[in-house]
């Protein structure tokens, strides 16, 4: 969890540095890149608490063996958000790099 944390905000720290800074462009890039990382956060947050709401009311180790199954699949939609997102900024880099050379 922590490593997807610094990799997002690593990801996005070099995002903004590379764009524009003094185009109005950079303040849109800052915007949605904030907006894209509080929703992940929220997405971690709210899968932590039902994690941890399942092993509370487990009462037994089949309880806890259904728990983590639940915590597994999260965490592997959780990675195929991750591989989505990065096929997107991979195309968007792609497309920007090809404007930028037919200019």
């Amino acid at each position: 969890m922590k490593l997807i944390l610094i990799a997002l905000l690593f990801i996005s720290s070099t995002a903004m540095a590379s764009g524009n800074m003094e185009g109005g462009g950079n303040k849109e890039n800052f915007e949605m890149g904030k907006k894209m990382m509080l929703e992940h956060m929220d997405m971690k947050i709210a899968g932590l608490q039902k994690a941890k709401s399942c092993i509370q009311a487990a009462t037994n180790k089949e309880g806890l063996k259904a728990c983590r199954s639940h915590m597994k699949e999260s965490r592997s939609q959780m990675k195929l958000n991750r591989k989505k997102m990065k096929e997107m900024r991979k195309g968007m880099r792609k497309k920007k790099k090809k404007n930028s050379s037919d200019e």
